[in-house]
């Protein structure tokens, strides 16, 4: 696949993924989890949230202690810019366009490296998953913006192993990274995929630039616990992280039961629409 090929292909996959999860998009009330993002991008036009606004500076650089204020400010650039009126459509709808972002970076990315019927199967998988697709509809997590950042680190990740391994590459895998923790903390686990991708490199100028990357993704986070540490002591990302609970066999097993029900959606169709369902 020619690099127009595979932007014309990416393009293509990003619109029907929008076409899968776009429809009667305001259709069902909205809900706190999907909406706990929203009041921070009010800040951009002069209001004062009173909750899930966690300001350390100028603007709010936190939702919750564990995640980032990053969709708040784009849709506050939009309140301000764009339009001034919130809408639960106009919310969705930024959460689907991010996703279908990663989509169209990844296809991208990985369209000249790959066989075109990997791409093509890999992204027919992704756009009728029901869990990626109710879960991006609704938000719910937040998982849109983290769907996104994971797709494009892919991309990334096989631009290095399938091209060539550029400096470079190795300093936005890293941003990504960075940007994915600082997005929501427990982004900390894709540090294996990422420790994997750099242990394959013997260049220290590579080392160098990923944890660079990583370090210029993670500012805004980083900047949030240097201030809350001068201030009180404590590291804001782990004021809300709960104690350790004992692992018995019947939660490995639920687990593993949600995990094989992703396909259909088992959990995501139960919390977010309310159905009950009866997969697997």
């Amino acid at each position: 696949m020619t690099r127009l090929q595979a932007i014309t292909a990416a393009l293509g996959i990003a619109l029907a993924f929008c076409a899968m999860t776009i429809f009667h998009l305001d259709a069902q009330g909205a809900y706190y989890d999907e909406l706990h993002q929203a009041p921070a991008a009010f800040s951009y036009v002069g209001k004062h949230p009173a909750m899930f606004a966690w300001t350390y500076f100028d603007l709010p650089s936190l939702n919750m202690s564990y995640s980032g204020a990053i969709k708040s400010a784009i849709y506050g650039l939009v309140l301000k810019y764009v339009h001034p009126h919130f809408s639960v459509y106009s919310w969705r709808l930024l959460g689907i366009v991010l996703a279908a972002a990663g989509v169209f970076g990844f296809c991208w990315i990985a369209g000249p490296l790959i066989p075109t019927t990997g791409v093509l199967a890999f992204a027919a998988l992704l756009i009728t998953d029901i869990t990626t697709i109710v879960l991006t509809r609704h938000d719910w997590g937040p998982v849109a913006l983290a769907l996104a950042l994971r797709l494009l680190f892919l991309g990334t990740w096989l631009s290095i192993e399938l091209k060539r391994p550029a400096t470079y590459k190795y300093a936005v895998a890293g941003f990504i990274i960075g940007l994915a923790i600082f997005e929501k903390l427990s982004s900390v686990v894709m540090l294996v995929p990422f420790l994997i991708l750099l242990r394959g490199s013997r260049s220290q100028r590579a080392w160098m630039a990923a944890i660079a990357g990583m370090l210029i993704g993670a500012v805004p986070l980083i900047r949030a616990n240097m201030h809350t540490y001068r201030v009180s002591g404590t590291l804001v990302s782990f004021s809300d992280v709960a104690g350790h609970a004992p692992i018995h066999a019947q939660a490995i097993a639920s687990y593993a039961f949600q995990y094989l029900s992703l396909g259909a959606g088992e959990l995501a169709r139960s919390a977010v629409l309310g159905e009950g369902t009866n997969s697997f």
